[in-house]
């Protein structure tokens, strides 16, 4: 997948309301896309490179960092970077900051 294509569904995700049945089966549907893309592309250290480079993008950016603390061996930049975008969504007072405060709970990297 393109870059481009993924910053694109990565933002059609975010856009996303959650209030009917259809909107959330469209949400799983582009997260499945996502996963899938960047397992893939965790394959090719010139594709993992230039997602790494999106980890400061507002939508895109937190789903390379959780795919890549749990799915590669980051050398220890790319790991604190990673964790810095999931600490700074656990900030949150939403939803998804507490699913990501629980996310680093739940993987040991503190509260």
């Amino acid at each position: 997948m393109e870059i481009n294509e993924f910053v694109r569904l990565a933002n059609a995700h975010a856009e996303v309301g959650y209030d009917s049945s259809e909107s959330v089966k469209r949400a799983n549907r582009i997260a499945d896309k996502l996963r899938s893309a960047m397992l893939e592309a965790f394959k090719d250290p010139a594709q993992t490179e230039q997602l790494m480079s999106l980890l400061d993008h507002p939508q895109a950016g937190p789903w390379i960092a959780f795919c890549a603390l749990e799915s590669l061996q980051l050398d220890p930049q790319n790991e604190a970077h990673c964790l810095r975008v999931v600490r700074a969504m656990a900030s949150a007072t939403d939803p998804s900051g507490a699913g990501a405060a629980l996310w680093l709970s739940d993987r040991g990297y503190g509260p």
